[in-house]
């Protein structure tokens, strides 16, 4: 019912317009007498369409207030009478109901890390990598990451972990 045009009422612009041309949409031919407006000219064509879409936006406001018997020519209308209308024609918004996540443990948000991890420990044992870091580089473009994970924070989060393993911490 309400479109994206920020209306609240027809400007005094849009009056003088649609009081001084017809729609351009109008195909009619005759008009009765005293009707002395004309055609725009092609520079207003366009700011006399939107004129008249304004217009309509404002009669198809004020029918759905009529059509409810809602007094529309004071300054404000009465506020509860309208949202009990509005709630019974439009209904109120269900809120989605939330379900909340199981966040994982710690350390467990990639279960394929502890994989890779058990690869970096036997590569470091058989000198295959000469420390965590370099092993953690090595092994980083295999690990999982979401769409927003960099190259960087996996090798920081396997060399975590690597060395969580080779050097356990003390109770």
């Amino acid at each position: 019912m309400f479109p994206s045009e920020p209306l609240t009422w027809v400007t005094a612009r849009d009056a003088w317009l649609v009081n001084r041309y017809l729609s351009p949409r109008e195909d009619a031919v005759y008009y009765p007498d005293g009707d002395d407006r004309r055609y725009p000219p092609k520079e207003l064509i366009a700011e006399v369409d939107r004129a008249y879409f304004h217009l309509s936006l404002q009669d198809d406001v004020d029918q759905w207030f009529t059509d409810r018997d809602i007094d529309i020519s004071g300054p404000t209308i009465p506020k509860l009478p309208f949202f009990d209308l509005a709630r019974k024609e439009f209904g109120r918004p269900e809120r989605p109901k939330s379900v909340p996540a199981e966040l994982p443990k710690k350390g467990m948000r990639y279960p394929t890390d502890d994989d890779l991890v058990a690869e970096a420990i036997e590569g470091i044992k058989n000198k295959q990598f000469p420390n965590a870091q370099k092993a953690a580089e090595a092994l980083a473009p295999r690990a999982e990451g979401g769409r927003m994970t960099t190259e960087a924070s996996k090798v920081d989060r396997l060399r975590s972990k690597i060395r969580g393993v080779l050097k356990p911490r003390a109770p």
